[in-house]
């Protein structure tokens, strides 16, 4: 599975996202997920994660930081 948001910003694609890998960990797919996004947003990604997932261990999923 495999997929692409893009919108404006404040409009919750991090946090659906977020939902999907959490969906797809209890389903039993473990991962890995790639996210790839710009590097001003990851510490707002570790922190969605941490709060809204905390039992997604943080290598399932890989962060790639994009400079823009």
């Amino acid at each position: 599975m495999n997929g692409i948001l893009a919108d404006e910003m404040g409009l919750g694609k991090t946090i659906q996202c977020v939902a999907l890998i959490c969906h797809l960990v209890t389903n039993g797919i473990q991962g890995p997920f790639l996210i790839c996004a710009p590097l001003s947003t990851i510490p707002n990604w570790i922190a969605e994660l941490k709060r809204f997932a905390p039992k997604v261990s943080k290598y399932t999923c890989a962060l790639i930081m994009l400079k823009f």
